[in-house]
């Protein structure tokens, strides 16, 4: 289904526990290197960040539907919403079904919290995946909206989400105050803009200037070229 390109002739498809990371398998958290992912910044996350990290972090994928952090993936080139017939339908919602929903259940299991938040920064393409029909009623979706100026600039939104996950694994944050809490790189809560299921985080332009000339946002200062 998924031998589009050479790439996938050598793909191990057995791997076991004892596999550790290589040239070949990368742990899923270091293996992805996306604006999200840099502004997720795991390079400099502590032995208890990525415990923390591993227990309550999932990463939707297109090849592997959820993965925690420390999951050995190999490279591939495939998009969630990509068009892939399969068995099961026309696409890879078709094909992951509830099964991601079922996976992000089982993470829950453990915990003893009275109010399960589910907090998603992911992007559309990739939410799509979890079908919420199939979510325990327990678990509640709470959406992260980034703005720059007032306006949500994917630019800049992409590098935010990262942001709030090195926010939330850092300082473990687990209520929604504590998430409400996020200030990186000039964000700040917007208690207007927000509801009980939808945080929105705005930045002003000012912020935003100051950001890129730290090159901390897309647009910094580049080398000069000579000629």
């Amino acid at each position: 289904m998924l031998i589009a390109s050479g790439r996938y002739k050598n793909f191990v498809t057995d791997v076991d526990e004892t596999q550790k990371p290589s040239e070949l398998f990368k742990q899923a958290v270091f293996a992805f290197d996306g604006p999200a992912y840099k502004g997720l910044q795991s390079d400099s996350w502590s032995d208890k960040d990525i415990a923390f990290a591993q227990d309550h972090l999932r990463i939707l994928c297109g090849l592997y539907g959820t993965l925690r952090p420390l999951d050995l993936i190999q490279a591939y080139r495939l998009e969630m919403g990509q068009k892939v017939s399969n068995p099961r339908g026309k696409d890879l919602y078709n094909f992951w079904g509830c099964t991601i929903s079922e996976d992000i259940n089982k993470a829950f299991e453990s915990s003893s919290a009275s109010t399960k938040i589910l907090l998603n920064v992911a992007s559309i393409e990739y939410f799509k995946s979890v079908d919420l029909a199939a979510l325990d009623p327990s678990i509640v979706v709470v959406d992260c909206v980034f703005k720059d100026d007032g306006q949500i600039k994917s630019v800049y939104a992409k590098r935010a989400r990262g942001l709030m996950v090195h926010y939330v694994v850092k300082s473990q944050a687990s209520t929604l105050e504590d998430i409400q809490a996020f200030n990186m790189e000039g964000y700040q809560y917007s208690a207007k803009e927000s509801t009980s299921t939808t945080l929105v985080f705005n930045r002003s332009k000012a912020a935003l200037k100051r950001a890129v000339e730290a090159g901390k946002a897309p647009g910094g200062a580049k080398k000069s070229r000579t000629k």
